[in-house]
């Protein structure tokens, strides 16, 4: 069997979203207390500033009533917002009172589940007007350190950039999405490019790759180059949160790296599946957050997809428009294929004109990304030059936006399809494997007419009933 623990993750994997979808729902530990004044007592592990307002992040959190009687040990995170600013450290224990509720279910079909999002990310209450009773002296200096230079770099970019720009850099670079405006935030979903203001891959190649390429021209041991690799990216995930993609971005780096220095030949299908298997021992719910899939979900169709296309045009690997403009199609494409069911769960409609726009966006994010971080290195030396590194920075964005608006404005930019049911998605991802089995017995016309008919599919609407909720 061709990668057995690819295979042992994956059926891990299925195994996990089999029993969260048809077994019994896990108890909603915080449905009683909802409204109730309520002592908490937890780890900050994240902190920031939203409307003036401290918002701080609990684990290892205990509940108790204001008597500090009968404190029940929860798993789950809790979210505080303070009234009053104040100095609270990363690593530290804090103690608050304030009011205690859950996040909102969707009441309507399509509606953001916030309940559903948040219980994703491991968070299952907020504390609501809450007031810091105590909180201890120790605390950890690493992740303070990390927050003060992610302060620090965001404050960085509001002076190189205007504050839309800056809000988009600081989405790419720093995973700062709370501060992307919203406007442009709905440009690049309505346009299919949302994808470049998370952290991904790109950015991990640039950063990682980057500085194990300089370590290796400083002739620097293998086994210390692949160490200081991999803990500074491990720390840069840290700093900026350590979201699904990020993980799975920095997990797949460490194991590329630490495969050169065994010797060994490294499999990106089954990093992407081990990844994604520790992901879900910490949190099986992650099956049902977007981000997650998708960033899954593309790196997937490069490995496992992207062959099926390129088995069209075998004939033209050697040839410069393949390398230029065939194979940057394939990866859009094949992306766009796998993603395709995943984007109508979560939004319920389709950018068509996106494998055009991401052809022409793709290829400057590296040079967007790359000339972000110049700027913020150059700014130590001179905030003038650092002004000046930006400015491709700000044509490229400017050019993106550009591109968005005209997107657009062209008739049928968004396709409007809705939710596909569950027959359909099964059905059209069984076309797909089938394709990545046997695509190389295949002819090439049976190929394209499989794509055709699995998106047709995928697309029919089964039940044109008006119905009113």
């Amino acid at each position: 069997m061709k990668r057995p623990l690819c295979m042992i993750c994956l059926a891990f994997i299925l195994s996990v979203f089999l029993i969260l979808e048809y077994g019994s729902p896990p108890a909603d530990e915080f449905l009683e207390s909802v409204g109730e004044k309520k002592i908490v007592t937890g780890l900050v592990y994240a902190k920031e500033f939203s409307n003036d307002k401290l918002v701080i992040y609990l684990k290892n959190v205990t509940v108790s009533n204001i008597q500090f009687q009968n404190i029940p040990k929860t798993n789950q995170k809790i979210i505080c917002y303070v009234e009053k600013l104040q100095d609270v450290k990363l690593g530290s224990f804090i103690q608050l009172r304030g009011s205690l509720n859950i996040f909102d279910k969707a009441t309507n079909p399509g509606g953001f589940d916030a309940r559903l999002y948040y219980a994703t990310l491991g968070i299952g209450a907020k504390l609501e007007k809450a007031v810091i009773l105590s909180k201890t002296d120790a605390y950890s200096k690493r992740l303070e350190f990390l927050y003060e230079l992610k302060t620090k770099l965001s404050q960085i970019c509001d002076e190189i950039f205007d504050s839309t720009q800056a809000s988009v850099m600081k989405a790419m670079l720093l995973g700062e999405k709370k501060e992307l405006d919203r406007d442009t935030k709905t440009l690049y979903q309505k346009s299919g490019i949302s994808h470049i203001l998370s952290i991904s891959g790109l950015h991990i190649s640039i950063i990682g790759m980057g500085l194990y390429e300089i370590l290796k021209k400083l002739r620097v041991p293998l086994i210390v180059r692949v160490l200081l690799a991999i803990i500074v990216m491990y720390h840069y995930g840290l700093m900026i949160g350590m979201g699904s993609s990020a993980y799975r971005a920095i997990f797949m780096f460490a194991v590329k790296l630490s495969a050169n220095l065994a010797k060994r030949t490294y499999d990106m299908i089954t990093a992407l599946t081990i990844s994604a298997l520790f992901l879900l021992l910490e949190q099986p719910l992650y099956v049902y957050n977007s981000g997650f899939l998708l960033s899954f979900g593309a790196i997937l169709a490069i490995g496992l997809f992207q062959p099926v296309l390129e088995e069209l045009y075998l004939g033209m690997k050697k040839r410069r428009f393949y390398k230029w403009f065939l194979s940057p199609f394939m990866i859009t494409l094949s992306v766009s294929l796998v993603t395709f069911p995943i984007l109508l769960i979560s939004f319920y409609e389709f950018a068509s004109y996106s494998l055009i726009i991401n052809l022409l966006v793709i290829p400057l994010s590296p040079f967007l990304l790359g000339l972000g971080l110049l700027s913020f290195v150059i700014y130590c030396i001179s905030p003038f030059l650092a002004g000046l590194a930006g400015l491709p920075c700000v044509w490229i964005l400017n050019f993106y936006e550009w591109l968005c608006k005209l997107n657009l404005d062209l008739p049928g930019s968004t396709w409007n399809i809705g939710r596909p049911t569950e027959f359909q998605i099964v059905f059209y991802y069984l076309i797909l494997i089938f394709l990545i089995v046997s695509y190389k017995r295949l002819h090439k016309m049976t190929i394209i007419v499989s794509i055709i008919c699995s998106v047709f599919i995928l697309v029919t609407q089964t039940d044109n009933r008006m119905a009113i909720t």
